[in-house]
């Protein structure tokens, strides 16, 4: 499970994706058990129709208060505790939507988050200006550009949402970015958010594509001071995972913020870290 979060804790399986994922490497892989093989099962059961998540978006959808909880949790970045007494949180546990970790509450399972956050994507981008995630570059020989990526997405931004207001921005920019991220990697590739740094000012998302994992941190602007400081979060997420790059975007709401996107210099970083400013 190398490349993965450990599937202990709040990150048990239940039987039937168990179930699912064994029966996709025994039919459909290539026979091994790597982290790549694992990622595209995922993907392939992720992409499936059955009644486990037509049930998982049921339960969501027909209760309003567990879905606005779900969403301030995946999207919002809040931290509520866990309180068994809460209905909402008692309806999330018996669906198999929640379990606590810390305290804290979490969804369930790393394949319901990220069903759940494929599901916010598309229903963010019903009725709403469509991401230019067509143009040439984005994936050449078989591996993803993620400097290009950046650079069309800040493109985007600064199009279709510069009149937006800050709350907009900082609410809704990182599923922005997931929503223009998505159809690019559809089918291929595969993300998911590291839940312990998700909140309000940071989430750091793992784009797998093509046998290869690009780290991208997104945070909320907060000046120079802050900014270095995300610099040596990205640094040392990068040492965890023994990663040679990353890239880092920030949400600027500084009227005077001169725009960015390129790799920081050797007087910023040792490392090689391309950043966006949006």
């Amino acid at each position: 499970m190398a490349g993965r979060p450990d599937f202990s804790g709040r990150f048990v399986l239940r039987p039937f994706l168990v179930s699912r994922l064994c029966k996709w490497l025994d039919e459909e892989g290539d026979g091994s058990w790597t982290a790549e093989s694992v990622r595209n099962a995922e993907t392939a059961v992720l992409a499936s129709e059955n009644t486990l998540f037509d049930d998982l978006i049921k339960n969501v959808e027909n209760d309003p208060e567990l879905k606005r909880v779900v969403r301030d949790l995946l999207l919002g970045g809040l931290d509520i505790p866990f309180v068994q007494s809460n209905e909402t949180i008692k309806k999330g546990v018996m669906f198999g939507i929640f379990s606590s970790k810390d305290s804290k509450i979490r969804i369930s399972n790393i394949i319901f988050e990220t069903y759940l956050y494929n599901h916010f994507l598309i229903e963010n981008l019903l009725g709403k200006p469509a991401p230019v995630n067509e143009q040439p570059g984005f994936v050449s020989g078989g591996k993803l550009n993620m400097p290009r990526i950046l650079e069309k997405f800040q493109e985007f931004m600064q199009s279709e949402y510069r009149r937006e207001d800050e709350k907009f921005v900082e609410q809704q920019g990182r599923l922005l970015f997931l929503c223009f991220l998505k159809p690019i990697i559809n089918g291929t590739g595969f993300y998911y958010v590291e839940p312990e740094t998700r909140n309000s000012t940071r989430m750091d998302i793992v784009v797998a594509y093509g046998g290869e994992e690009f780290l991208v941190e997104l945070k909320i602007w907060h000046g120079g001071k802050y900014r270095a400081a995300g610099i040596r979060q990205l640094e040392e997420y990068m040492d965890s995972r023994k990663a040679s790059e990353g890239y880092l975007i920030s949400f600027s709401f500084n009227k005077k913020k001169e725009s960015v996107c390129e790799w920081l210099s050797e007087q910023e970083t040792a490392k090689r870290i391309f950043e966006t400013v949006i």
